[in-house]
């Protein structure tokens, strides 16, 4: 089953009409006004689990983008879930006591702005994170990089927001979604999607069963468990060129894909995908 969000600052109709004979696709009524880096990334997640819970119980619930696509064949991906029924696909680097990314929490930032503008948008961002945020940095307005949860001091630990977790850690990082003091720390820290569901699965899950924790300097696509990706300096739109990678990297998909861009390498893996199959 698959749930879908769209950004409500699209319509939904187009991408309705696209998939209204695809069986087992629904979509999240609940929708969120989504901005890169904001809390709204939080809120559609938590809204994208609540919806898959409404549906049933499944073994694992897995976060893709619409710019993901698959880098094996759909019966792989199956397989190495089945293979693997505690694993937690995901990575995280530890925050903590780390000098060189603990801004992302211990500074505080806003990234949300209900502006249709994206020049405005960059700019509010700017005068805020910039010139307020420095404010409350020299008056001593810091957070601690750790949070008492439960009577119990967690570690925060950074991450992909694409993963794969067992229908139990995924309900259990629906459960802390709804936390108020998580929701209080996260909500001012930068890009708390990729903060929040790292800090509640590596304190929550025994570490043995989540694909790999790293504590110091690494590289992003070191973070990322599910998919094959270059990030330099950003996140790059995968095309032709990189079919051979993808395909070599043993990762379940690759990211960016955009349309028009990488069209050819998507046919191309369908046609090697086919080859495959009937091997």
């Amino acid at each position: 089953m698959t749930i879908r969000h769209i950004d409500l600052k699209s319509s939904i109709k187009p991408f309705q009409k696209a998939l209204k004979d695809v069986k087992n696709v629904h979509f999240v009524n609940n929708r969120v006004k989504v901005y890169w880096g904001g809390y709204s990334q939080v809120e559609m997640l938590l809204n994208c689990l609540n919806e898959v819970r409404n549906h049933g119980v499944y073994d694992r619930v897995v976060s893709i983008s619409g710019m993901d696509f698959p880098a094996v064949q759909y019966k792989s991906i199956e397989a190495i879930f089945k293979n693997n029924p505690e694993k937690e696909f995901l990575r995280a680097r530890v925050v903590t006591g780390d000098a060189e990314i603990s801004d992302k929490v211990i500074k505080y930032w806003k990234l949300d702005y209900n502006i249709s503008s994206q020049f405005l948008r960059r700019l509010m961002r700017g005068v805020y994170n910039r010139i307020f945020g420095n404010i409350k940095e020299k008056v001593g307005l810091k957070k601690q990089d750790v949070i008492e949860i439960n009577q119990r001091e967690w570690k925060i630990y950074f991450g992909s927001d694409y993963w794969a977790l067992t229908w139990k850690s995924a309900m259990e990082v629906a459960k802390y979604l709804n936390n108020e003091k998580l929701k209080k720390y996260f909500k001012s820290s930068y890009a708390p999607s990729e903060l929040i569901t790292q800090t509640i699965v590596c304190n929550t899950v025994n570490h043995n069963n989540i694909d790999l924790i790293v504590s110091g300097k690494c590289r992003y696509e070191d973070l990322c468990s599910l998919h094959y990706e270059v990030y330099d300096p950003i996140i790059q739109t995968m095309t032709e060129k990189d079919f051979d990678a993808i395909v070599s990297s043993e990762k379940l998909f690759f990211r960016k894909s955009r349309s028009g861009l990488s069209d050819t390498l998507i046919e191309k893996l369908r046609k090697f995908y086919e080859r495959k199959d009937k091997a």
